[in-house]
């Protein structure tokens, strides 16, 4: 019995020396992770503070890591203005061991700068559920915040802009076939933002029938290459009913791994005034011109003739500067006065007069004036 008794003593003495070489090499693997681990990492008591940091987390905040361990805590590292509302939430994790405490914060660096982290921390408790400490880690995302910064400052600056030229702003997705669109557009057409989308997924039901094969080309063109963007004008209607002038602009903003389209982007522009000026500045010009021809064709039968009688004996064969020397021969006046007069050359003169006298059939001056006096071209 005595030798089986010592046999067993033998034996747990030989498993605790096995058990504590396994967890010195567990504590040996834990120390070597904890220490090379690519981001801040710490261990913090149940009142919340540090007891044991790694070289990141002191390169991260700044501080040394005998000043983080004498005293210090996550809290201590938050602005002064955030703390407030950050400790109760650290508190309530502390306290409930919740799982997982995850959040995206500010800390002040040592020098005074902010910084950027994202905070994920685990509880470690005992079997009765007490908590032991605390296992944490810090990434430093300064600089994606300032991107995200950056892009929401120019998105801000893009939405006033286009609030400034009066665009509204339009997605479509290929792969669900629906329409997104901003509150400029609902404004402009006249919708709820709700039901314009619904309507847009059969876009067709409100565009006009005369520009719905515009748009297909447009998009088709743009797709196989043959435009760079997407850029036309056409009608989209109202919800009272009326027909909107807009200008539609977009371009692929998305394509899948083998190139496919999978979303548009793009702008809408009411050009409704744009248009409605245009239309008045061709009825405009259609006015003018007419008045126009109708003071032509007043001035061509004022000089072709006086009244109907010389019609009878053939005036209207003659062109208008044949008329005005037939005017000017029949008062007397020479070919170098009527050149003069009509500020032509004599050769020009003499060629028309000649015509002239042949569609007449006049041949001499004499008959040049008493055809005229005949037909009261001339007074006498």
């Amino acid at each position: 019995m005595s030798d089986k008794s010592k046999f067993t003593k033998e034996q747990l003495i030989d498993q605790l020396t096995e058990l504590q070489s396994q967890m010195d090499w567990k504590e040996r693997s834990f120390q070597a992770f904890f220490e090379n681990v690519a981001v801040g990492a710490a261990k913090i008591n149940p009142e919340g503070k540090f007891i044991r940091v790694n070289d990141n987390y002191c390169s991260i905040t700044g501080y040394t890591r005998d000043e983080l361990l004498a005293g210090m805590g996550p809290l201590d590292l938050s602005p002064p203005e955030e703390r407030k509302h950050t400790t109760k939430p650290f508190t309530d994790y502390l306290s409930d061991h919740a799982d997982i405490y995850k959040v995206e914060k500010r800390y002040l660096h040592k020098d005074g700068h902010e910084i950027w982290v994202r905070v994920s921390a685990g509880a470690v408790c005992d079997e009765e559920g007490k908590l032991l400490f605390s296992a944490g880690i810090i990434e430093d995302i300064s600089e994606q915040k300032q991107i995200e910064m950056k892009l929401q400052q120019n998105q801000q600056r893009l939405e006033l802009a286009m609030l400034a030229s009066n665009l509204g702003i339009w997605q479509y997705s290929v792969v669900t076939g629906e329409f997104s669109i901003n509150e400029k557009i609902t404004h402009m057409l006249g919708y709820s933002s709700i039901d314009l989308s619904k309507i847009l997924n059969n876009w067709q039901k409100i565009i006009h029938p005369e520009n719905i094969s515009d748009i297909q080309q447009a998009f088709d063109a743009h797709i196989s290459g043959d435009a760079s963007s997407i850029n036309l004008q056409c009608r989209i209607q109202h919800f009272d009913g009326y027909w909107v002038w807009v200008e539609l602009v977009g371009k692929v903003s998305q394509r899948d791994e083998n190139a496919i389209p999978k979303q548009f982007t793009g702008t809408l522009k009411d050009i409704s005034t744009q248009k409605q000026i245009d239309q008045e500045g061709v009825v405009l010009l259609k006015r003018i011109e007419s008045m126009i021809h109708q003071a032509t064709d007043v001035h061509e039968v004022k000089f072709k003739r006086k009244d109907i009688k010389s019609n009878v004996d053939g005036i209207d064969q003659l062109s208008r500067r044949q008329y005005q020397i037939l005017i000017r021969v029949a008062r007397g006046m020479t070919s170098t006065e009527i050149a003069k007069d009509l500020n032509i050359g004599k050769g020009t003169v003499i060629t028309h007069r000649r015509e002239m006298m042949r569609r007449l059939d006049l041949h001499n001056v004499s008959e040049v004036t008493q055809y005229a006096i005949r037909n009261n071209l001339i007074d006498h």
